[in-house]
């Protein structure tokens, strides 16, 4: 499966700990699963291995229907470069 290259802002959630990051395409269509996607990628160049999870919750009211995936970046950025591809599990 080949890598998503995108460019997205931080996000952040009122009265939450964490920033976040929605990919700008249907992951469901994309990784094929309306769950959680492990996922492999750079942010800015710097590897990581994370999940796509689905909004839920407080998030759900603003995103329902897609995706998202928490950063542990506090400073605010205009934009980061963010490849993403899905991480095969056993």
């Amino acid at each position: 499966m080949a890598a998503r290259i995108f460019r997205a802002k931080l996000q952040t959630v009122s009265g939450q700990d964490f920033v976040y990051i929605t990919p700008p395409f249907s992951v469901e269509k994309v990784f094929r699963s309306r769950g959680r996607v492990p996922v492999a990628g750079s942010l800015d160049g710097v590897q990581f291995r994370s999940s796509v999870f689905p909004a839920m919750g407080r998030l759900k009211k603003g995103l329902a229907g897609k995706h998202f995936l928490v950063a542990n970046q506090r400073e605010e950025s205009p934009a980061y470069v963010i490849c993403l591809r899905r991480y095969p599990t056993a």
